[in-house]
């Protein structure tokens, strides 16, 4: 491998002895991607557009795809089975989508648009898989047939879609004093 310097200089260069034995840097050639790309691909739009769905995807999938699997077996752990006080399905409801905010905050840094629109598609799904479970469990309809069952599953849907909320303004308020903890 020959090794060239450049002077800057007008002085004459200087004669140098043999090639040190181990060289220090080697540089080699980035590998070609063109065999990779797809017919008809337009330098980095297709990567950048399926970037962006497969993070939102992944998104969707931790942040309300999950609670909303915690909340339905929480729901048909403590209401179905364990027939205890509806008082602790209310407590979950808010906790399991607490701690989804603060943890979508925290890993993602997501706003608290995303995260209230997150809580919100949690808290309607789940209530409705809730009342679902509950008509196929009990033999009755899915749909709310009086007022209080539909003030009690609007009420469920929007204290998730807050507690998501106030879960990631929670972290937002955490990492700011870690932030000027650190920096003091």
């Amino acid at each position: 491998m020959r090794v060239y310097r450049v002077r800057l200089s007008e002085a004459e260069p200087k004669a140098t002895s043999q090639p040190p034995d181990n060289p220090q840097i080697a540089v080699l050639p980035a590998p070609s991607r063109r065999a990779e790309r797809p017919p008809g691909h337009v330098h980095g739009k297709v990567d950048q557009e399926t970037s962006r769905w497969s993070a939102t995807l992944r998104l969707i999938l931790i942040y309300a795809v999950t609670p909303i699997v915690a909340l339905l077996l929480a729901h048909y752990l403590i209401v179905m089975k364990l027939d205890v006080n509806t008082a602790f399905l209310r407590v979950f409801s808010l906790l399991i989508p607490l701690f989804g905010g603060f943890m979508l905050f925290w890993q993602t840094g997501q706003s608290l648009g995303i995260a209230f629109l997150l809580g919100t598609i949690t808290g309607v799904v789940s209530v409705c898989g809730m009342l679902a479970i509950v008509g196929l469990v009990e033999s009755t309809t899915v749909v709310p047939s009086s007022p209080f069952e539909w003030q009690e599953a609007i009420e469920y849907a929007v204290g998730i879609a807050l507690a998501t909320m106030f879960g990631s303004a929670l972290a937002r308020a955490v990492n700011a004093a870690l932030s000027k903890i650190r920096n003091h």
